[in-house]
């Protein structure tokens, strides 16, 4: 008898092998952030993985950008989800970031292709903005297909889109974001598969750490700009730290990695 969506197996196809240090919207203290700028510095930094954020036009281009909004950022106001690729010509992202030149928003495919250039790994949080999880996950799809699974988390605290990609990207690592963790959490977790556990570090103690790795999930933890605070959860049993200093932690911390690669 054939199993229905719901029964079937929907664990990612692939299990990435993360690095300890995840540059935190690429490297937000050096550069300005989810930009093109930004991922060549984490690079030259020797950054492994970064993380970065995604977001959809209303002509369904997928942007790498964390606001809904232009302000915080830029020279331009307008809301994303408004607005035509076209709309984006002239926008300045790096405007409000001292000594730094023009940065565009840049295209989710864009993206992609530098990150594979440079052999990056990515940790792609998909924003929620409100709009359908069936629309957002099919126009990111497509541009996900050519780059290495192998080297790619996508993440969101959205278990609407989750449970999306569940059903659309099957293959690729899933990892619910979580500011607390409360309730039915872990439960969450195997409902969803999910590849890995994304929480923020203050909801993170010996007991939740294995409580995620009890239903099989990595553990990754954001933001922590200590350095002693990060060792402190890698020791304890995180898998990785995303930070918006990766540059002042020695190459020491991904040298398994290198190794493997």
């Amino acid at each position: 008898m054939l199993k229905t969506e719901s029964e079937r197996d929907l664990r990612p196809g692939v299990k990435p092998q993360l690095p300890k240090i995840i540059g935190h919207r690429a490297i937000a203290s050096l550069a300005p952030e989810n930009t093109l700028g930004a991922v060549r510095e984490a690079a030259r930094q020797g950054v492994k993985w970064v993380e970065m954020d995604v977001s959809l036009l209303a002509d369904d281009t997928p942007v790498i950008h964390h606001d809904p909004t232009l302000e915080r950022l830029s020279n331009a106001t307008g809301t994303l989800c408004e607005m035509q690729l076209a709309d984006l010509a002239g926008v300045n992202v790096a405007a409000r970031f001292e000594g730094w030149g023009v940065e565009p928003v840049p295209t989710l495919r864009e993206m992609l292709a530098l990150l594979t250039e440079l052999k990056l790994g990515f940790n792609l949080e998909i924003k929620d903005q409100g709009l359908d999880p069936a629309r957002v996950v099919a126009a990111i799809a497509p541009e996900l297909c050519a780059f290495d699974p192998a080297r790619l988390v996508i993440s969101s605290f959205s278990e609407a889109l989750l449970q999306e990609c569940q059903r659309q990207l099957p293959e690729l690592a899933r990892g619910l974001l979580l500011s607390e963790l409360e309730g039915n959490w872990s439960d969450k977790l195997e409902s969803l598969q999910a590849f890995s556990l994304h929480s923020h570090w203050r909801a993170l103690n010996e007991q939740t750490i294995a409580q995620a790795k009890a239903v099989g999930c990595r553990v990754l933890t954001w933001t922590v700009n200590d350095i002693e605070e990060a060792q402190r959860l890698l020791q304890l049993g995180v898998d990785s730290v995303i930070t918006d200093i990766p540059q002042q932690f020695g190459s020491e911390y991904d040298r398994e990695l290198d190794e493997a690669q």
